[in-house]
């Protein structure tokens, strides 16, 4: 099924707030999204973390690049989008359950 919104989330160096950023998404009361992740460089602990999400929610992918800035890693995530709407959201950020309702 094609998502109703894709979220793109530019990251680097988060590790320590990913996971509840994506608490947050996963919560939302509505559910038909998808999450693109950028990481934006090298980040290892990011990706184990993105690994065992991935590995259980299938609207959650990720993909690195090389450093670039947060503007980059935006433009490089919605291009791998397909949802109606698009948007961003930070890896340090937390939604509230009805955001994208």
């Amino acid at each position: 099924m094609t998502p109703d919104i894709s979220i793109v989330m530019p990251t680097f160096g988060q590790s320590k707030y990913i996971t509840e950023s994506l608490q947050s998404i996963v919560a939302q009361e509505f559910e038909n999204w998808e999450l693109v992740v950028v990481i934006d460089g090298e980040d290892t602990e990011t990706e184990k973390i993105l690994k065992l999400w991935t590995a259980n929610d299938d609207r959650i992918k990720y993909i690195t690049k090389l450093n670039g800035g947060t503007g980059s890693a935006l433009n490089y995530g919605f291009f791998q989008t397909g949802g109606r709407y698009e948007t961003w959201f930070a890896s340090d950020n937390k939604m509230y359950p009805n955001c994208l309702r």
